[in-house]
């Protein structure tokens, strides 16, 4: 059961880390293009 528990915690702390880079690369792009075009 407790392994279970981990592997959920784990998971879910990936998309947390996944949506975080997310947000960080859409704010470069969004720098990107503001400064090339």
């Amino acid at each position: 059961m407790p392994k279970l528990a981990t592997e959920i915690e784990h998971v879910h702390a990936h998309d947390l880390v996944l949506s975080e880079v997310t947000k960080i690369m859409e704010k470069e792009q969004k720098a990107n293009s503001r400064s090339t075009g």
